[in-house]
């Protein structure tokens, strides 16, 4: 995904600092829509941040529990 934006990321000299740590962790959902999520912060990110900028972004998951259910979450 950073590939995509990588003109946009040089042309505004920008630093991208990214932590992924999902440990394995399978997760049901809409692939194409993870992806588009994804796509459109990093988007926003490029084009709000100034001149000589950095991006700092972590991508995590883990359980968490409502009343007896325990539900997988991803964090951005």
């Amino acid at each position: 995904m950073l590939q995509e934006q990588d003109f946009l990321i040089n042309k505004k000299e920008l630093r991208v600092d990214y932590y992924i740590s999902l440990e394995s962790m399978l997760i049901n959902s809409d692939k194409k829509k993870v992806q588009q999520l994804v796509y459109n912060l990093l988007s926003n990110a490029i084009k709000f941040s100034p001149q000589g900028g950095i991006l700092c972004f972590e991508l995590s998951g883990a359980y968490i529990e409502q009343g007896s259910e325990k539900t997988r979450a991803l964090f951005f």
